[in-house]
């Protein structure tokens, strides 16, 4: 892959589903070595450049330790924040996350590495009816629903502009936004992951019936991980200082009609579903994020359709050891 420039790469949260896809691209790149950090879930990428290390980014001096000699780190490290998580803790994840954010980012500016990307969000950014640019992150206050976790977000990217642009020595960070990320080697936990990921488990299982938390309306852009990590190499390799970029697909779709697409896909005749909220959607309805200066700044667009997506989701999570 040409855009991938040779060195040390530090990869942080290397067995969630970014950082796994990015192992998956790294792996036996000539001049690439590759230290790919875990904390609990195990490794099951393989190659002759991988070395692992098991560490709790909580703690600042194994971070600190992890950063010698390393020239690119890809941060995707962090618990999975997402409605069911929040509905349960809305405190504790963000704060842990927040530890690992802050640890992470000061040991890399200390080890004066060449460059970071951060894997940040879009639930920083305020609800509003129309295309958001990079630019209106800061704009008013994130949704209700992402109150706390959209300002926390807007409070790590305040820290890396910070150690790029605002203390000398200055390093470069890239900061990606992507929209909801799905793929092989997502988590498919119903009690803790994302709806898309969720509804794959229970159709593969063939469960009956579907339960959808809300009425299904809402609407989602949902970005493939590979796509997202090419943009992310694309980034490495174009950008210096600081920046920052959504990286969504750019077409947005409602949850009835992935579930559609997916049971279709999947040949579940005669699926049923149970909407367990019919009145109301359950979060933020809809968020239209532009791509624009991604496809401007880095070249970047989306290859993998929305179809072309679930099935390679639905092909890897039937021959998954966990499904």
């Amino acid at each position: 892959m040409t855009n991938i420039l040779a060195g040390n790469y530090l990869i942080l949260g290397s067995t969630g589903l970014t950082g796994t896809h990015i192992l998956l691209k790294l792996k036996d790149v000539e001049g690439v070595k590759v230290k790919a950090i875990y904390h609990r879930k195990k490794p099951f990428i393989s190659a002759n450049n991988i070395e692992y290390v098991q560490a709790d980014l909580r703690d600042r001096k194994a971070c600190i330790s992890l950063m010698n000699e390393i020239d690119f780190v890809f941060l995707n490290a962090g618990t999975l924040v997402t409605s069911p998580v929040l509905a349960k803790n809305p405190i504790s994840p963000i704060l842990s996350n927040l530890y690992i954010y802050t640890n992470c980012l000061e040991a890399a500016y200390r080890a004066n590495i060449k460059k970071l990307v951060f894997l940040s969000s879009t639930t920083g950014y305020p609800e509003f009816n129309r295309a958001l640019t990079e630019e209106q992150m800061f704009e008013g206050n994130p949704p209700d629903s992402w109150y706390f976790i959209g300002w926390m977000t807007r409070f790590v990217e305040t820290q890396c502009r910070t150690y790029a642009e605002k203390l000398n020595p200055k390093i470069t960070i890239i900061i990606l936004r992507p929209t909801m990320i799905y793929g092989e080697y997502d988590n498919f936990s119903l009690e803790n992951g994302h709806f898309f990921p969720a509804l794959i488990r229970r159709i593969v299982e063939r469960q009956s019936p579907i339960e959808v938390w809300g009425n299904g309306d809402e609407q989602r852009d949902l970005i493939y991980a590979g796509d997202l990590i090419d943009a992310g190499f694309a980034a490495l390799k174009k950008i210096e200082g600081f920046d920052c970029f959504n990286i969504p697909f750019g077409e947005s779709y409602t949850i009835n009609f992935l579930l559609a697409k997916m049971i279709s896909i999947d040949g579940f005749d005669n699926a049923k579903i149970n909407y367990l909220n019919k009145k109301k959607a359950t979060t933020v309805s809809k968020l239209f994020i532009s791509g624009e200066k991604a496809k401007i700044k880095l070249g970047f667009s989306p290859k993998v359709s929305i179809e072309e997506g679930i099935r390679k989701t639905i092909s890897w999570y039937r021959q998954s050891p966990s499904s």
